[in-house]
């Protein structure tokens, strides 16, 4: 993200959308002083889910740390691996030809933490016209 995850001005808004796609969209302070509202859109979404600051410990500490206030990829993922197994075994009784798959995590304060098993991610903000934080 190009301001820090406790710089948003509102959200992080989760939204499912058509063709299995699957939008974050929060909003942050511009140079300008205007907000400025930004997207990440995860496609290919497989299966994805969304944990809140209840449940929070079931992240595992070091994943949370490393996916606040940026996407990660999760290496050595269990469930990636059980889900790649399904989604690799419906494409060789089809004629279509299976994507890689990937396991994507980010968190915000307090969560929610939000993973997806997809095939894409692509964030949707510049990095001009932001307030101080920016990396």
């Amino acid at each position: 993200m190009p301001v820090p995850a406790t710089g948003l001005i509102r959200g992080p808004n989760f939204k499912e959308l058509p063709g299995r796609k699957c939008e974050i969209a929060f909003s942050i302070e511009a140079e300008d002083g205007s907000e400025k509202w930004l997207t990440l859109l995860f496609d290919g979404v497989e299966v994805y889910k969304c944990t809140y600051l209840t449940s929070l410990s079931s992240v595992p500490q070091d994943l949370r740390t490393e996916a606040y206030g940026r996407v990660v990829t999760v290496k050595n993922s269990d469930w990636l691996d059980k889900v790649n197994e399904c989604y690799q075994n419906y494409h060789s009784r089809r004629t279509t030809k299976p994507m890689e798959l990937q396991h994507l995590t980010i968190c915000f304060d307090d969560g929610p933490c939000y993973e997806f098993i997809c095939t894409n991610f692509k964030p949707s903000f510049e990095a001009s016209g932001i307030t101080a934080g920016t990396k």
